[in-house]
């Protein structure tokens, strides 16, 4: 999670996914942080420990900007994360 000098935050990379978006810690995290949106959202890459929980993260907020390596959906949860960005 990353916060710049003008109050805006954004965040890189989510872990794995939780029971629920309320649940996850870096949706938690980010709702003490910011209220309701984002300056931008990233993935590093597909794997699961990274993108995994970031498609909760947009459930929760409005993101900006989204940065990601690849539109290749080579796991279950990053095609997830992918659907949950082009809602």
């Amino acid at each position: 999670v990353l916060r710049f000098p003008d109050g805006r935050v954004g965040v890189v990379d989510a872990g794995r996914e939780s029971a629920s978006a309320a649940a996850h810690p870096v949706v938690a995290l980010l709702e003490r942080m910011c209220g309701e949106s984002l300056a931008f959202a990233m993935v590093s890459h597909a794997d699961a420990d990274h993108s995994g929980g970031l498609d909760q993260v947009f459930e929760r907020f409005e993101v900006e900007v989204f940065f990601h390596g690849s539109d290749e959906a080579t796991t279950g949860e990053y095609r997830e994360l992918l659907d949950a960005v082009r809602r």
